[in-house]
């Protein structure tokens, strides 16, 4: 799952913040973004202990973010793309580091609360466009 995500990251999320890269550099993003999440993969599954464990790990990752968009995006007309993109980079990033770290018992819940955070703020206040 985080290996495809690699591909998802570096040609949505890449591409967007370098929209001259060539062909040859969209390569090297999207070859980048693997290895750094294949790495991460290997740590998770290193940590965890059965199965069960491992795929809940799996599937809370990106999901954090993913159920803040669908319920905004099924029930409301706020935020847009940026603010997609800021409740699933948030919800991953805060649930990896609060499973990482430790510095919560529940790290999901977290994740959802301040991808949802995210999502409010980045719709409120959208970044300028470049160009």
């Amino acid at each position: 799952m985080l290996l495809s995500s690699g591909s998802i990251l570096s040609h949505n999320l890449i591409v967007l913040l370098r929209p001259g890269l060539s062909e040859a550099g969209r390569i090297r993003a999207a070859r980048a973004c693997d290895i750094v999440l294949g790495l991460v993969a290997f740590a998770i599954a290193l940590r965890s202990v059965t199965i069960h464990e491992l795929v809940e790990t799996a599937s809370s990752i990106g999901s954090a973010g993913v159920i803040v968009v669908a319920l905004f995006g099924l029930s409301t007309r706020f935020g847009g793309p940026g603010a997609a993109m800021a409740a699933l980079v948030t919800g991953g990033a805060v649930w990896l580091a609060g499973f990482a770290f430790a510095f919560t018992s529940v790290p999901y819940v977290l994740a959802v609360a301040l991808a949802g955070l995210a999502y409010v703020l980045a719709g409120l206040f959208p970044l300028a466009p470049r160009g």
